[in-house]
């Protein structure tokens, strides 16, 4: 009885290493052959936007510091370097939320993309496996 018992777990521990290398198999295939994958122009497009989020906020918070010195002079403050660093963090806060919404947005969608792919392939690979053997049994 124990050594049925240890054959149904061996079989059952052989079927979850089949389907989990068959489903890395899929995984690979797609990655491999999949046209729509991440580019490296796309990253670099990525960064590109970001990077303008924090010097122009900054840039901007300078400005209307300058501005603020020449007209409202006071001794104690200057309105250029607060703004400069109002404006950076300014920038910074955009940019972590712009990051935050379309980074993990874009991650998601490309995630929940190849896994349809890889269900597909799986799906077909099934599929073939199913014919080849009805056709095998008619022979």
């Amino acid at each position: 009885m124990n050594l049925e018992i240890a054959k149904k777990e061996q079989a059952k521990n052989e079927n979850a290493l089949a389907e989990r290398l068959a489903r890395r198999a899929s995984r690979h295939l797609v990655n491999k052959t999949d046209k729509d994958a991440f580019k490296p122009a796309m990253g670099l497009s990525f960064l590109g936007a970001l990077g303008w989020n924090i010097p122009i906020p900054t840039f901007l918070g300078a400005m209307l510091g300058r501005w603020m010195d020449a007209n409202y002079k006071t001794a104690s403050v200057s309105w250029t370097l607060n703004f400069l660093l109002l404006g950076f963090l300014v920038g910074l806060v955009g940019a972590w939320q712009w990051l935050k919404r379309e980074g993990i947005d874009r991650a998601q969608k490309e995630q929940n993309r190849r896994n349809a792919l890889v269900d597909q392939a799986e799906d077909d690979a099934d599929a073939r496996t199913q014919t080849s053997e009805e056709d095998g049994g008619e022979q």
